[in-house]
This record gives structure tokens, sequence and C-alpha cells, in this order.
């Protein structure tokens, strides 16, 4: 998971999923988000494909990556794979190093994942389709507002030195390169040391949710993911289960969650907020 001389992570199109929609899910595991980082690994997201797949979203394709301090840490930075399925997600969550540390340097690295995304991944569902995937971050901290090109070499090698010109990127610059292939949101998790203002001026308070319940992540993602595809204007049409629904989705394996999606040859309208609210609630 070490990023360093790693030149590309690739979504990819497949007989299975023939038309991908790339996420990179961050997650901060510094000192200051205590146990919350191996709870959502433990419990939280390894079933997160399967909750994607019922939401409606069969061809989700899911990187995650971990965050911490470029100013302090030994790993600040780890990278998985593009995957579609809980089984290959959860490998890669397992092999994660959560290194527990942190500057206590009012922020952390998460413009590391915008470099990521910005510069070291490909999408079919972009080079095919010129559809944004999604990055959506999670921690208790505002990030550094800039990346210093030796901190970016440190940690992903020599092809850092041409990503831009100068000494060191904004975090504003950073975000519109990244913004032109992904749609960037965060989940502030409150802790009670830091508030969400930094994220909401740089990202927009519509791109921002703050969460107090670490089990409402799973759904925080999903409901990212549906308005994302339904910003684009891409299909969202496939139907929400209903209660009892939801209960068999659930206690499927992932290689039964696929079957939950509707297969009717009607075609429901499109969810609104509140109902897509609703429905990840019953999830």
């Amino acid at each position: 998971m070490d990023p360093k001389d790693q030149t590309l992570r690739e979504c990819r199109d497949n007989e299975k999923h023939p038309k991908t929609f790339n996420m990179i899910l961050g997650l901060d595991e510094t000192g200051s988000m205590g146990n919350t980082p191996h709870m959502l690994i433990k419990d939280g997201l390894p079933k997160l494909m399967s909750g994607l797949v019922a939401a409606g979203i069969v061809d989700a394709s899911l990187c995650f990556v971990a965050i911490g301090d470029h100013r302090s840490d030994r790993a600040p930075f780890q990278i998985g794979q593009f995957e579609s399925g809980d089984e290959q997600l959860d490998q890669w969550l397992e092999r994660t190093y959560l290194e527990g540390n942190g500057g206590n340097n009012g922020g952390e690295s998460y413009l590391l994942a915008m470099a990521f995304a910005a510069f070291m991944t490909a999408s079919d569902n972009w080079d095919k389709r010129g559809q944004r995937g999604l990055l959506m971050t999670i921690g208790d901290e505002h990030p550094h507002m800039s990346l210093p090109k030796t901190a970016a070499v440190s940690i992903f090698g020599d092809q850092a030195m041409g990503w831009w010109e100068s000494d060191a990127i904004s975090a504003e610059e950073l975000l519109r390169l990244c913004s032109e292939r992904y749609r960037v949101c965060h989940i502030h998790v409150d802790h009670g040391h830091d508030g969400p203002e930094k994220w909401e001026a740089l990202l927009g308070a519509e791109n921002v949710e703050v969460c107090q319940d670490i089990n409402g992540i799973p759904d925080h993602i999903c409901l990212a993911a549906l308005g994302t595809m339904r910003e684009r204007g891409e299909d969202t049409s496939v139907p929400l289960p209903e209660t009892q629904e939801a209960e068999v989705i659930m206690e499927d394996s992932v290689d039964n969650s696929e079957e939950s999606v509707s297969t009717s040859g009607e075609t429901p309208s499109a969810p609104t907020d509140a109902e897509l609210e609703e429905g990840m609630k019953i999830l």
C-alpha cells in the first residue's frame, strides 16, 4: 500500500461491471480519531460494497486509502486498489497500518488523497464516458492548506516532480485539478475539537457532512455516491428497497447482493433527497 513509485491505480469496465463508477474513500487514521478507524475497518466498511449495490449503484468500484500527516508520520499515505466486492475491499482494509500518530499541528494530510486522485488514477468512467467519480474523505480535523513538492516526492516518488511547477500547491489549486475528474466530499467526524468550517469554505457546505455517529458513515457514503450519479445525469432510478427487502439484502452475501436490484420492465422515477435519506436509514 506504499504509493512511492507506483504509477497508476486503474478502474476499468469489465464483463460483470460494464459501466464502472469509480470511488476513492480516504480515512484519517491519526491519533485524534481514537478508535474510529479501527471500528470502521472492522464493522462499518467491510459491508460497504453490498450496501452500495443495495442502494442501486451496481457498478461501483472503490479504492480505499489511509491518510496520516506528512509532517510527522512514517506512513502518511497508503493506497489500495479499485475493487467491486466486499471480500476484495476487505483485503485492503485488513492490510492498513493504523499508525495513530499525527502531528498536533493544526491539520492532517487530506490533500494527499486529492493528489492521488488527480495524478495517479485512471478510469473508464472518465476516459470513455466523461463522467466524474467520487472522492470521499473521512476525518476529524481540517486539511493542511498546502502540499509541498518535497513532501509529494518523498511520498509518491520522483513522478511527483512534474505534477506542478511551484514549490508547493495550495489546497484550492489541488482541489481544482482533482475536481476535473472527481466530485470531492468530506465527512467531518465531530469529536469536539475541530469544526467543519474550513472544509465548508474549501469544498462548499453542500459537500461536507458533519457526523456524530460513526455508525452512519456508510449511509453518508451511499448518499454521496447517489448524489454524484444524479448530479451528472446518471440513471439513479433503481428503487431503494423497502424494509423487508432491505433486511434480506443485508443478510445476503456479496454474490447474491446484485440479485436484489429490480429486474422489472418498468422504470421508476428517480428518488428525491428525502427518499434517499429514508432509504439509507432503512439500510
